[in-house]
């Protein structure tokens, strides 16, 4: 297996495990289980790289980091987007002014 298909499996893994101990609930509330996830997920990517690849902690630390900062920054930017929110009440046709209003409260 190569080193990027290594990567990229881990990360995906990562996401998914991320999104399921979410569970519904906002980021930022369980930010301290989606933390554990990827500290796992980097234990097991750094032992693999030293071990199976030459690559040591500094690069493996640097880049998985870096992915944390991304997904966290889409993942929180997606949770939060009036626009996303919006898209997903019309989805079924128009609704008046205040009923948008009325039900953004009550999806957020």
């Amino acid at each position: 297996m190569t080193v990027l298909l290594a990567v990229a499996i881990a990360l995906l893994l990562v996401v998914i495990g991320s999104e399921l101990v979410l569970r519904g609930v906002r980021l930022q509330t369980g930010l301290t289980r989606v933390v554990l996830v990827w500290t796992a997920g980097y234990l097991v990517l750094e032992g693999s790289m030293l071990r199976y690849a030459g690559i040591g902690p500094v690069a493996v630390t640097v880049f998985w980091g870096g992915a944390f900062l991304s997904w966290f920054g889409i993942r929180s930017h997606l949770e939060s987007s009036i626009l996303l929110c919006m898209v997903y009440l019309l989805r079924n046709g128009p609704l008046t002014d205040s009923r948008l209003v009325t039900d953004s409260v009550a999806v957020r």
